[in-house]
């Protein structure tokens, strides 16, 4: 129930299979009833940032024109 948010290393290039070696070991100190109904009830929030494919899409536009 930290606000620090955690982030991985950006990768630079192309990876069909990403590995982004992170990991961390969270603790809870100290379980509230308030830290029960977090886990309980709110989500997990992960998210995953890409970027398309420049000259990719640039061809499709190309060719559909």
């Amino acid at each position: 129930m930290e606000e620090t948010k955690y982030q991985t290393p950006v990768l630079e290039g192309k990876h069909r299979n990403p590995e982004f070696a992170y990991t961390r070991h969270h603790t809870q100190e100290v379980v509230t009833e308030n830290f029960l109904k977090y886990i309980k009830d709110d989500l997990l929030k992960l998210r995953v940032c890409g970027f398309p494919d420049v000259k990719k899409t640039e061809a499709k536009t190309k060719k559909a024109n």
